[in-house]
């Protein structure tokens, strides 16, 4: 098995953790983080593990995953790109792909095709992984890091809720944290072609 960092969500507590995989160390810390943190926070998060998990509260990757899953209240009918601005700043209301690709085009990142140059320096929380259908942006998930063979964890919030016969919003198609990036969703499966950074 490769070393692997990965990271796990405790909804009931709402905290953000990094577990430990078999051989997993300092280094397999560091290669997940790819330069998130400084080599000091590295540090300080590895000596901090307990029990095979690091927790991630008090950092921007809490931040950003508290705001992601935003989508809580009964009201809230966040969608991927919502979920996704959500976590980067303050902000509850339901967003279409052009509301994203101007937070995109106003936060600065940078936008290029999906491929394995492209991954390389993509940080885990900070770049964002982009599915189009015949050229137009239909999905959006979040890079959660890599393991030691380069296949990517994401976080994804696969489509809206669903609406429950007495008007409330039901569970389904909720956020996940899963491993490699394929979407499955409205009956079909895709992959990311676009990454923003």
């Amino acid at each position: 098995m490769n070393k692997e960092w990965f990271p796990e969500y405790d909804e009931n507590k709402r905290t953000i953790n990094l577990v430990e995989e078999k051989g997993d160390d300092k280094q397999s810390l560091k290669k997940w983080a790819n330069g998130l943190f400084s080599d000091k926070e590295i540090d300080n998060l590895y000596s901090s593990m307990e029990g095979g998990k690091i927790d991630l509260g008090d950092t921007e990757v809490d931040r950003f995953v508290d705001g992601f899953m935003n989508d809580r209240a009964d009201n809230c009918d966040f969608n991927c790109f919502s979920s996704t601005q959500s976590g980067e700043q303050d902000f509850n209301e339901k967003t279409e792909p052009e509301d994203f690709l101007n937070f995109v085009s106003s936060n600065g990142l940078t936008k290029s095709a999906m491929n394995s140059e492209s991954l390389k320096d993509a940080k885990p929380f900070k770049s964002y992984f982009g599915y189009s259908v015949q050229g137009d942006l239909d999905h959006v998930s979040i890079n959660a890091g890599k393991d030691h063979s380069g296949k990517s964890w994401m976080l994804t919030k696969n489509g809206i809720r669903p609406i429950n016969a007495d008007g409330s919003l039901g569970e389904g198609a909720r956020f996940k944290f899963q491993k490699g990036t394929v979407y499955k969703a409205f009956g079909r499966t895709s992959k990311p072609d676009i990454i923003y950074k």
